[in-house]
């Protein structure tokens, strides 16, 4: 009966080890695809700063900021999309910013309703609280985040079109 329980424990640590490698060999590889870049975390589909740059691309670049209808403030996510599209100009980019209004239309900085065009970077409310790198670079935070990375987010463009 003692040999019983001895191979009973020992399957049953075996199994609790392959659970454990299993578990940390899953969370190193979801976390590798969304290194903290600056404190930032950046989710792409290889390198970060190599995805950004090419969504970015040589052209004049595109940046919505998104809004739920014309009237809300959202001062945060206005300084943090400001830090970025300086941080463009500076190097030498041309940037149109314009807000994304309930996903529906676009105005300019006088209220006036302008072509969208498409997107290279979209400063949009959210729950993420990250960087994604997909067909643009989606830029989702709450308004809180958004106030504590403003600096950071210029710094992530900036190392990204440096490289």
């Amino acid at each position: 009966m003692t040999e019983r329980i001895d191979k009973g424990t020992v399957l049953v640590l075996l199994v609790v080890a392959v659970l454990v490698f299993v578990g940390v060999f899953y969370l190193t590889q979801s976390n590798a695809r969304c290194p903290l870049v600056y404190g930032v975390r950046v989710c792409s589909s290889s390198d970060p700063a190599a995805d950004i740059r090419g969504v970015i691309g040589t052209g004049p670049v595109q940046m919505w900021i998104s809004a739920s209808d014309e009237t809300v403030t959202i001062p945060c996510k206005q300084v943090a999309s400001a830090e970025i599209a300086a941080t463009l100009g500076s190097l030498g980019k041309q940037v149109n910013v314009v807000g994304r209004v309930a996903d529906s239309y676009c105005i300019n900085a006088n209220r006036t309703r302008v072509d969208c065009g498409s997107p290279q970077i979209i400063v949009q409310d959210g729950p993420a609280n990250a960087v994604s790198v997909r067909d643009s670079v989606v830029i989702e935070g709450s308004e809180a985040w958004f106030c504590d990375n403003s600096v950071p987010l210029r710094n992530i463009v900036r190392y990204a079109l440096s490289g």
